[in-house]
């Protein structure tokens, strides 16, 4: 399949910006009326790094109980001093809640509101955590995100890396009503920094499959290629690949090459 380019999508912070790039007038003329929407894959992108970053402060929180290096207290110069952290535990049992209270702004500029809720029974012995993942009035800048989402946390996979499957079902609602509903099964490999004390050296490679529907023109299916590769000391995907498709159309979004930018190149291809 020759895939041709369309688009460059423009990640600023939590808000996208997608400008349309079409090779010729020709092909542009050519576009199909079934082809991907530029800004309904501007929100599903936007929506899924929204859901990634949840999995993120969550994933963290629970390493601070099976880590020495990433200790509570490490956990917590993570977070913004706006953010409050309660903990309640009995035994293996643990509920955290994240707080960020009417506005609490991370030091990458999101501005985070509302709670995280995550309650979770861990096995230490066997090195394992299921967490339950839920939200009590959750903002991410504007967009207010509800449902939930199931994690199994693993301290150390066959490659002796720290792993989180995650299974999603989450809405992300804009202010004006439009909304973005993500669902499936990821796979999040920390590959580096976890017996480390600070959070900015983490490397986390991101797998799995999900299923996007927003409410501009309906459902989307995103796959991924090469692992999408996010580092601690850059607020978006550095590198990787995900295939994107709708009906008979499909193409390929590419983070690049390891460079913290906010860019990624859409590449598509209209069915009949």
């Amino acid at each position: 399949m020759n895939l041709q380019p369309r688009s460059v999508i423009m990640l600023l912070s939590a808000t996208l910006l997608l400008s349309m790039v079409s090779c010729s007038d020709e092909q542009e003329n050519e576009m199909p009326q079934s082809a991907l929407s530029a800004e309904a894959i501007t929100a599903n992108a936007e929506a899924d790094l929204v859901s990634d970053q949840i999995d993120d402060m969550v994933t963290v929180a629970v390493s601070s109980d099976f880590s020495a290096a990433k200790s509570a207290g490490s956990f917590k110069e993570a977070l913004p001093t706006c953010a409050t952290v309660t903990t309640t535990d009995k035994e293996t049992h643990f509920n955290r809640i994240i707080d960020f209270g009417e506005g609490c702004e991370l030091p990458n500029g999101i501005l985070l509101s509302g709670s995280i809720i995550a309650d979770y029974t861990i096995d230490m012995n066997a090195g394992t955590a299921v967490i339950e993942v839920g939200f009590d009035g959750f903002k991410v800048n504007d967009r207010s995100v509800t449902g939930e989402k199931r994690i199994e946390w693993q301290q150390s996979n066959e490659a002796q890396n720290p792993q989180a499957d995650v299974i999603t079902a989450v809405k992300v609602t804009w202010p004006n009503e439009f909304y973005v509903e993500v669902s499936g099964d990821v796979k999040r490999e920390w590959i580096a920094g976890y017996d480390t004390e600070g959070w900015e050296d983490n490397v986390i490679e991101v797998t799995g499959n999900r299923d996007v529907v927003n409410s501009l023109d309906g459902g989307y299916a995103l796959e991924t290629l090469t692992a999408l590769r996010r580092e601690g000391s850059c607020r978006h995907f550095v590198s990787g690949q995900l295939a994107i498709s709708k009906n008979l159309v499909s193409g390929v979004l590419d983070f690049g090459e390891g460079a913290c930018d906010n860019k990624a190149v859409l590449t598509s291809e209209g069915g009949a």
